[in-house]
């Protein structure tokens, strides 16, 4: 009876649609996955790969083990890829630049890194590769975590449309940064950069950049943007160094005809040109005298910052 029942329950399982698979994490896919000869290695094609750490607390093979394994077996298009990691024994930033590096060609929709660890100390240094077919890239790691950005000269990120960046650093005060975004990004329409370090000059050249959301890059002193299609612009707790106490040798140019939408808090900068269009749908503007990030709360004291901004625009 029980080779009866075994051969029964196996024809059930083996009678079930390759696509339930498609509705579970990675980890529980490679998991399912022995229940059945037939989608032994089933998962290894499977176009979303997802791995959060706090999913293998209960086995056996360590998360990065299983990463590692996972991806050595893995092949194939993905349209979604993801990391998240919450417990600092899993963090193992060298490791997420080679697992990048790994998926970088085979991405063509979104690639996410989310490192929630908030008492990271050890400065470590990660290489982002070039994805020349993602669609969406979003990180977020340490402020501890430098970030390398790759030459223009190693390809193009041909299809990106939206890039996110949070809480991380530059080591290079944002040239890389600027020079992926006007050399190598001939596609990005939404860029976020929020709690970077290390920025002191962004540069910004784009033909199809449509909102740009600048918040804490308290390092930053000079800004400069020529985005032909640029909708929104945003600027939150910038130009907010440590000590500085005036906004003296600060700067900003921005080039938007199609600008629509500003939103200012904080310092504004000693010199600024706008070459815009001078009727907005929506300007908002205010003075930030305190900016302080802290995990999960902000300190904000406000007055009155319209006067250096409304003299730019019409209304």
């Amino acid at each position: 009876m029980a080779k009866n029942h075994n051969s029964t329950g196996g024809r059930i399982i083996n009678s079930l649609p390759d696509d339930l698979l498609l509705g579970l994490t990675t980890v529980e896919a490679i998991c399912t996955c022995v229940l059945s000869p037939m989608w032994r290695d089933l998962w290894t094609r499977l176009p979303k790969l997802s791995f959060h750490d706090n999913e293998t607390s209960t086995l056996n093979w360590g998360f990065a083990n299983l990463v590692d394994a996972a991806l050595t077996r893995a092949y194939g298009v993905l349209n979604f890829f993801e990391i998240r990691i919450a417990n600092a024994a899993n963090l193992d930033v060298p490791r997420l630049g080679s697992w990048a590096r790994a998926v970088a060609p085979r991405v063509t929709g979104q690639f996410k890194l989310i490192v929630a660890v908030l008492d990271a100390q050890q400065h470590t240094v990660i290489d982002l590769p070039c994805f020349p077919r993602a669609r969406y890239i979003f990180l977020c790691l340490t402020t501890n975590t430098e970030l390398r950005l790759p030459m223009p000269s190693t390809g193009n990120f041909a299809f990106l449309n939206a890039l996110d960046l949070f809480n991380l650093r530059f080591g290079d005060g944002g040239a890389s940064m600027g020079d992926l975004i006007s050399s190598s990004c001939p596609q990005l329409q939404y860029l976020r950069l929020f709690n970077v370090i290390g920025v002191t000059e962004l540069n910004i050249q784009s033909k199809q950049l449509l909102k740009l959301h600048l918040f804490a890059l308290r390092d930053l002193e000079r800004l400069h943007v020529v985005a032909m299609k640029l909708f929104v612009f945003i600027v939150s707790c910038c130009y907010m160094r440590k000590g500085r106490k005036d906004p003296a040798g600060t700067e900003l140019t921005v080039v938007a005809p199609m600008l629509k939408e500003v939103t200012w808090e904080g310092f504004c900068p000693e010199e600024m040109r706008f070459d815009a269009n001078k009727h907005l749908d929506m300007l908002s503007a205010r003075w930030l005298s305190v900016c302080e990030f802290r995990p999960n709360i902000m300190w904000l004291s406000h007055h009155t910052n319209y006067a250096r901004i409304m003299e730019h625009f019409s209304h």
